[in-house]
Protein backbone atom coordinates (compact mmCIF):
# COMPACT_ATOMS: atom_id res chain seq x y z
CA UNK A 1 0.00 0.00 0.00
CA UNK A 2 2.82 2.36 0.88
CA UNK A 3 4.50 1.62 -2.46
CA UNK A 4 1.28 2.44 -4.31
CA UNK A 5 0.90 5.74 -2.43
CA UNK A 6 4.55 6.53 -3.07
CA UNK A 7 4.03 5.82 -6.79
CA UNK A 8 1.05 8.24 -7.01
CA UNK A 9 2.99 10.85 -5.02
CA UNK A 10 6.03 10.56 -7.28
CA UNK A 11 3.96 10.96 -10.48
CA UNK A 12 1.31 13.28 -9.04
CA UNK A 13 2.09 16.02 -11.55
CA UNK A 14 1.46 13.65 -14.48
CA UNK A 15 -1.82 12.36 -13.06
CA UNK A 16 -3.05 15.91 -12.34
CA UNK A 17 -2.18 16.87 -15.92
CA UNK A 18 -4.14 13.88 -17.32
CA UNK A 19 -7.18 14.70 -15.17
CA UNK A 20 -7.17 18.40 -16.14
CA UNK A 21 -6.63 17.51 -19.82
CA UNK A 22 -9.59 15.11 -19.73
CA UNK A 23 -11.81 17.76 -18.13
CA UNK A 24 -10.72 20.26 -20.77
CA UNK A 25 -11.53 17.83 -23.58
CA UNK A 26 -14.99 17.13 -22.15
CA UNK A 27 -15.74 20.86 -21.83
CA UNK A 28 -14.44 21.49 -25.35
CA UNK A 29 -16.66 18.79 -26.87
CA UNK A 30 -19.75 19.79 -24.89
CA UNK A 31 -19.53 23.52 -25.58
CA UNK A 32 -18.41 23.57 -29.21
CA UNK A 33 -20.58 22.11 -31.98
CA UNK A 34 -17.80 21.54 -34.48
CA UNK A 35 -15.49 19.74 -32.02
CA UNK A 36 -18.47 17.78 -30.65
CA UNK A 37 -19.52 16.60 -34.10
CA UNK A 38 -15.92 15.74 -35.00
CA UNK A 39 -15.52 13.74 -31.77
CA UNK A 40 -18.69 11.73 -32.22
CA UNK A 41 -18.02 11.03 -35.89
CA UNK A 42 -14.51 9.84 -35.09
CA UNK A 43 -15.65 7.73 -32.14
CA UNK A 44 -18.44 6.17 -34.21
CA UNK A 45 -15.95 5.27 -36.92
CA UNK A 46 -13.57 3.69 -34.42
CA UNK A 47 -16.35 1.78 -32.66
CA UNK A 48 -17.76 0.61 -36.00
CA UNK A 49 -14.39 -0.65 -37.18
CA UNK A 50 -13.79 -2.37 -33.85
CA UNK A 51 -17.18 -4.11 -34.05
CA UNK A 52 -16.42 -5.19 -37.63
CA UNK A 53 -13.13 -6.76 -36.56
CA UNK A 54 -14.84 -8.40 -33.61
CA UNK A 55 -17.57 -9.83 -35.85
CA UNK A 56 -15.02 -11.09 -38.41
CA UNK A 57 -13.06 -12.79 -35.65
CA UNK A 58 -16.21 -14.36 -34.24
CA UNK A 59 -17.23 -15.65 -37.70
CA UNK A 60 -13.76 -17.08 -38.25
CA UNK A 61 -13.96 -19.19 -35.10
CA UNK A 62 -17.48 -20.31 -36.13
CA UNK A 63 -16.29 -21.59 -39.52
CA UNK A 64 -15.78 -25.11 -38.21
CA UNK A 65 -19.35 -25.26 -36.91
CA UNK A 66 -20.67 -23.84 -40.19
CA UNK A 67 -18.64 -26.33 -42.24
CA UNK A 68 -19.90 -29.23 -40.14
CA UNK A 69 -23.49 -28.12 -40.67
CA UNK A 70 -22.98 -27.68 -44.43
CA UNK A 71 -21.38 -31.12 -44.71
CA UNK A 72 -24.28 -32.70 -42.81
CA UNK A 73 -26.79 -30.93 -45.03
CA UNK A 74 -24.93 -32.11 -48.14
CA UNK A 75 -25.07 -35.68 -46.84
CA UNK A 76 -28.83 -35.36 -46.39
CA UNK A 77 -29.22 -33.95 -49.91
CA UNK A 78 -27.13 -36.78 -51.36
CA UNK A 79 -29.43 -39.27 -49.64
CA UNK A 80 -32.50 -37.58 -51.11
CA UNK A 81 -30.87 -37.44 -54.56
CA UNK A 82 -30.02 -41.15 -54.45
CA UNK A 83 -33.65 -41.91 -53.55
CA UNK A 84 -34.88 -39.85 -56.51
CA UNK A 85 -32.49 -41.53 -58.94
CA UNK A 86 -33.48 -45.00 -57.76
CA UNK A 87 -37.17 -44.10 -58.05
CA UNK A 88 -36.52 -42.91 -61.61
CA UNK A 89 -34.75 -46.19 -62.44
CA UNK A 90 -37.74 -48.15 -61.16
CA UNK A 91 -40.39 -45.74 -62.41
CA UNK A 92 -42.20 -48.51 -64.29
CA UNK A 93 -42.34 -50.72 -61.19
CA UNK A 94 -44.83 -49.29 -58.71
CA UNK A 95 -44.05 -52.05 -56.19
CA UNK A 96 -40.42 -51.12 -55.63
CA UNK A 97 -39.75 -51.64 -51.93
CA UNK A 98 -38.76 -48.89 -49.53
CA UNK A 99 -35.59 -50.85 -48.70
CA UNK A 100 -34.43 -50.60 -52.32
CA UNK A 101 -35.29 -46.91 -52.63
CA UNK A 102 -33.50 -46.04 -49.36
CA UNK A 103 -30.60 -48.46 -49.70
CA UNK A 104 -27.89 -45.78 -49.65
CA UNK A 105 -27.12 -43.66 -46.59
CA UNK A 106 -24.36 -41.06 -46.20
CA UNK A 107 -22.37 -40.20 -43.08
CA UNK A 108 -20.16 -37.12 -42.80
CA UNK A 109 -16.54 -37.45 -41.67
CA UNK A 110 -13.64 -35.03 -41.41
CA UNK A 111 -10.28 -35.80 -43.00
CA UNK A 112 -7.44 -35.70 -40.47
CA UNK A 113 -4.68 -37.05 -42.70
CA UNK A 114 -4.24 -37.59 -46.43
CA UNK A 115 -1.19 -38.69 -48.43
CA UNK A 116 -0.74 -38.11 -52.17
CA UNK A 117 2.95 -38.67 -52.93
CA UNK A 118 3.35 -42.39 -52.19
CA UNK A 119 2.82 -45.51 -54.26
CA UNK A 120 -0.02 -46.55 -51.92
CA UNK A 121 -1.88 -43.58 -50.45
CA UNK A 122 -4.39 -43.53 -47.60
CA UNK A 123 -6.86 -41.11 -46.05
CA UNK A 124 -7.62 -41.07 -42.33
CA UNK A 125 -11.05 -39.87 -41.16
CA UNK A 126 -12.44 -39.08 -37.70
CA UNK A 127 -15.26 -41.66 -37.65
CA UNK A 128 -15.08 -45.36 -36.77
CA UNK A 129 -17.03 -48.40 -35.62
CA UNK A 130 -18.81 -46.44 -32.90
CA UNK A 131 -20.28 -44.29 -35.69
CA UNK A 132 -21.49 -47.33 -37.63
CA UNK A 133 -18.56 -47.53 -40.07
CA UNK A 134 -16.97 -50.80 -41.15
CA UNK A 135 -14.53 -52.22 -43.67
CA UNK A 136 -15.53 -52.05 -47.32
CA UNK A 137 -17.66 -48.91 -47.21
CA UNK A 138 -17.21 -46.49 -50.08
CA UNK A 139 -15.98 -42.94 -49.44
CA UNK A 140 -16.75 -39.97 -51.66
CA UNK A 141 -16.14 -36.21 -51.53
CA UNK A 142 -18.23 -33.26 -52.77
CA UNK A 143 -16.34 -33.35 -56.09
CA UNK A 144 -16.06 -37.10 -56.61
CA UNK A 145 -14.82 -40.47 -55.45
CA UNK A 146 -12.19 -40.84 -52.70
CA UNK A 147 -11.74 -44.55 -51.98
CA UNK A 148 -12.87 -47.41 -49.74
CA UNK A 149 -12.54 -48.05 -45.99
CA UNK A 150 -9.79 -50.58 -45.20
CA UNK A 151 -9.53 -50.52 -41.39
CA UNK A 152 -11.70 -49.15 -38.57
CA UNK A 153 -11.04 -48.42 -34.92
CA UNK A 154 -13.74 -47.19 -32.53
CA UNK A 155 -13.20 -43.52 -33.47
CA UNK A 156 -11.14 -43.48 -36.68
CA UNK A 157 -10.96 -45.19 -40.07
CA UNK A 158 -8.27 -45.65 -42.71
CA UNK A 159 -9.42 -45.29 -46.29
CA UNK A 160 -7.64 -46.87 -49.24
CA UNK A 161 -7.42 -43.91 -51.59
CA UNK A 162 -8.09 -44.18 -55.30
CA UNK A 163 -4.43 -43.09 -55.42
CA UNK A 164 -3.40 -46.66 -54.49
CA UNK A 165 -1.73 -49.31 -56.63
CA UNK A 166 -4.39 -51.96 -55.91
CA UNK A 167 -7.51 -49.77 -56.05
CA UNK A 168 -9.82 -50.51 -58.99
CA UNK A 169 -13.14 -48.74 -59.59
CA UNK A 170 -15.85 -49.89 -61.98
CA UNK A 171 -16.63 -46.87 -64.13
CA UNK A 172 -18.44 -45.79 -67.22
CA UNK A 173 -18.28 -42.94 -69.68
CA UNK A 174 -21.45 -41.07 -68.82
CA UNK A 175 -22.28 -39.99 -72.35
CA UNK A 176 -22.39 -43.53 -73.76
CA UNK A 177 -22.68 -45.79 -70.68
CA UNK A 178 -19.61 -47.77 -71.76
CA UNK A 179 -18.20 -49.61 -68.73
CA UNK A 180 -14.49 -49.90 -67.90
CA UNK A 181 -12.09 -49.84 -64.96
CA UNK A 182 -10.33 -46.83 -63.43
CA UNK A 183 -6.88 -47.30 -61.89
CA UNK A 184 -4.37 -44.71 -60.74
CA UNK A 185 -1.30 -44.33 -62.93
CA UNK A 186 0.94 -44.29 -59.83
CA UNK A 187 2.59 -41.00 -60.76
CA UNK A 188 0.34 -37.95 -60.84
CA UNK A 189 -2.24 -37.52 -58.03
CA UNK A 190 -4.46 -35.64 -60.49
CA UNK A 191 -4.55 -38.36 -63.18
CA UNK A 192 -5.75 -41.96 -63.58
CA UNK A 193 -6.26 -44.46 -66.39
CA UNK A 194 -9.56 -45.77 -67.73
CA UNK A 195 -9.15 -49.24 -69.27
CA UNK A 196 -11.20 -51.76 -71.27
CA UNK A 197 -13.17 -49.29 -73.39
CA UNK A 198 -13.65 -51.03 -76.78
CA UNK A 199 -12.40 -49.31 -79.92
CA UNK A 200 -15.84 -49.14 -81.58
CA UNK A 201 -17.06 -46.60 -79.01
CA UNK A 202 -16.98 -42.87 -79.63
CA UNK A 203 -14.93 -40.89 -77.11
CA UNK A 204 -14.11 -37.22 -76.87
CA UNK A 205 -12.04 -35.07 -74.57
CA UNK A 206 -14.04 -33.78 -71.62
CA UNK A 207 -16.39 -36.77 -71.40
CA UNK A 208 -17.44 -37.42 -67.81
CA UNK A 209 -16.31 -40.64 -66.16
CA UNK A 210 -18.57 -41.79 -63.30
CA UNK A 211 -19.13 -44.87 -61.15
CA UNK A 212 -21.01 -47.60 -62.98
CA UNK A 213 -23.06 -48.90 -60.04
CA UNK A 214 -21.98 -52.46 -60.96
CA UNK A 215 -20.79 -53.10 -57.40
CA UNK A 216 -22.52 -52.49 -54.09
CA UNK A 217 -20.02 -49.92 -52.80
CA UNK A 218 -20.83 -46.71 -54.66
CA UNK A 219 -24.09 -45.39 -56.06
CA UNK A 220 -24.22 -45.08 -59.81
CA UNK A 221 -23.17 -41.77 -61.31
CA UNK A 222 -20.65 -40.57 -58.70
CA UNK A 223 -18.10 -38.37 -60.46
CA UNK A 224 -14.59 -39.81 -60.94
CA UNK A 225 -13.12 -37.47 -63.50
CA UNK A 226 -13.12 -36.35 -67.13
CA UNK A 227 -11.36 -37.68 -70.19
CA UNK A 228 -8.11 -35.74 -70.54
CA UNK A 229 -6.58 -37.49 -73.53
CA UNK A 230 -6.89 -40.80 -75.38
CA UNK A 231 -5.31 -42.77 -78.18
CA UNK A 232 -5.93 -45.95 -80.15
CA UNK A 233 -3.30 -48.04 -81.92
CA UNK A 234 -4.32 -49.89 -85.11
CA UNK A 235 -3.71 -53.32 -83.57
CA UNK A 236 -5.32 -52.61 -80.16
CA UNK A 237 -8.86 -53.62 -79.14
CA UNK A 238 -9.16 -51.02 -76.38
CA UNK A 239 -8.43 -47.32 -76.03
CA UNK A 240 -5.65 -45.88 -73.92
CA UNK A 241 -7.52 -43.23 -71.90
CA UNK A 242 -6.11 -40.81 -69.36
CA UNK A 243 -8.61 -39.04 -67.09
CA UNK A 244 -8.27 -36.02 -64.86
CA UNK A 245 -9.57 -36.89 -61.40
CA UNK A 246 -12.32 -34.61 -60.12
CA UNK A 247 -11.23 -34.91 -56.47
CA UNK A 248 -8.35 -32.71 -55.37
CA UNK A 249 -6.75 -34.84 -52.66
CA UNK A 250 -4.47 -32.00 -51.58
CA UNK A 251 -7.50 -29.98 -50.45
CA UNK A 252 -9.62 -32.80 -49.04
CA UNK A 253 -11.42 -31.66 -45.85
CA UNK A 254 -14.80 -33.42 -45.54
CA UNK A 255 -15.92 -36.73 -47.01
CA UNK A 256 -19.12 -38.81 -47.10
CA UNK A 257 -19.04 -42.48 -46.16
CA UNK A 258 -21.50 -44.47 -48.27
CA UNK A 259 -23.51 -47.17 -46.54
CA UNK A 260 -25.34 -49.63 -48.77
CA UNK A 261 -27.89 -51.20 -46.42
CA UNK A 262 -28.50 -54.05 -48.89
CA UNK A 263 -24.82 -54.95 -49.35
CA UNK A 264 -24.82 -57.85 -46.82
CA UNK A 265 -27.73 -59.41 -48.69
CA UNK A 266 -25.97 -58.93 -52.03
CA UNK A 267 -22.70 -60.39 -50.66
CA UNK A 268 -24.48 -63.44 -49.22
CA UNK A 269 -26.14 -64.15 -52.54
CA UNK A 270 -22.84 -63.66 -54.39
CA UNK A 271 -21.01 -66.13 -52.14
CA UNK A 272 -23.77 -68.71 -52.48
CA UNK A 273 -23.48 -68.37 -56.24
CA UNK A 274 -19.77 -69.13 -56.05
CA UNK A 275 -18.77 -65.72 -57.37
CA UNK A 276 -15.74 -64.02 -55.68
CA UNK A 277 -16.63 -60.84 -53.82
CA UNK A 278 -15.43 -57.70 -55.58
CA UNK A 279 -14.23 -55.74 -52.55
Amino acid sequence: MQRLLKFFHTYRAFFIFVILESIAMVLLVRNNRYQGALYFNTSNSIVGQTLTWSNDLHEYFRLRIVNDKLASENARLRFLLSQKEIRNDFSTDKNTSKAVVEKFAFKVAKVINCSVNKENNYVTINKGTEDGLHQGMGVIAPDGIVGKIKYCSPHFSTVTSILHSTMLVSAKIGRSDVVGTVKWDGINPEKALLSFIPRHNKIKKGDKVVTSGFNAIYPEGIMIGTVNKFSLKPDESFYYIEIKLSTDFRKLAYVYVVENKLKPEIDTLTVKSGIPLNE
